[in-house]
């Protein structure tokens, strides 16, 4: 019988790894009862706040926060979930990805993704470099809200370092190279002194310029700080095929 697959060994640099303690000192409890402190600028806020409730209508968030005095700016998610492009960058990537689609014939509500190579992702060009077929290509569902702002590119899963998170070797992973992470999503990213483009989990430390890459669920953190260097993008989707061994893996027609 074939042995199951296996969790690879680590493929972080030993002074990169960073292993996983539980601290066991105990948080001191504050004892005493919290004071409760009302300034008239709360006061108003809440009562803008009942009164907004209380009101059968219903609008976007910007609007909530007008009608509170907020600046709409400071509830604006995309503000911070997307890495700020320039409009030409923007209608170069929905051009470019639109003529992929009309020659794959992509059906509607669907995305077909190139796979690159691992160079070209590092070097950041996000070109095809070969004619576009089923086997160099990965179709994913698109967002209905925010794919036209997606630049989205994909690769081949080049190990099982991520095996205990349920993607494996050979598997189609496509990423969005302007969204910035957030904690616990996977990443596309490098690892020191390696050329090639794997997945990571993003999990951010108590110092905002450092963070950990975690391999295989919580095995091997790699702590590290050169953001912009390693991490070349945030993963949306996963695809896996698999092929019946009763069919031949020629493709041949059988007689």
């Amino acid at each position: 019988m074939k042995k199951f697959i296996e969790q690879q060994e680590s493929t972080v640099p030993a002074g990169r790894r960073q292993l996983v303690t539980v601290s066991t000192v105990p948080v001191p409890k504050k004892r005493g009862r919290k004071k409760n402190v009302v300034n008239l600028r709360r006061l108003l806020f809440l009562r803008s706040l009942i009164k907004a409730g209380r009101s059968n209508k219903s609008g976007t968030r910007e609007e909530f926060a007008s009608a509170l005095g907020l600046d709409p700016r400071a509830v604006n998610t995309l503000a911070a979930a997307f890495i700020r492009c320039s409009d030409a960058e923007n209608i170069l990537w929905q051009q470019r990805q639109q003529e992929i689609d009309r020659q794959m014939n992509t059906p509607e509500g669907k995305l077909t993704i190139p796979l690159l190579e691992a160079g070209d992702i590092l070097r950041r060009d996000f070109e095809p470099k070969t004619s576009l077929d089923n086997s160099n290509t990965v179709q994913i569902d698109k967002d209905p809200d925010f794919w036209e702002k997606m630049h989205i590119f994909g690769f081949v899963m080049p190990d099982n370092c991520m095996l205990m998170d349920g993607i494996c070797i050979n598997d189609r992973i496509a990423a969005v190279h302007n969204i910035r992470p957030t904690i616990g999503d996977m990443v596309a990213c490098t690892i020191p002194g390696t050329s090639a483009v794997t997945v990571r989990r993003y999990v951010t430390t108590g110092n905002p310029s450092v963070y950990e890459l975690f391999e295989g669920g919580t095995i091997n953190p790699m702590r590290a700080n050169e953001i912009e260097d390693l991490i070349l993008g945030v993963v949306i989707d996963i695809r896996r095929s698999y092929r019946p061994l009763r069919l031949p893996a020629t493709g041949k027609k059988i007689i």
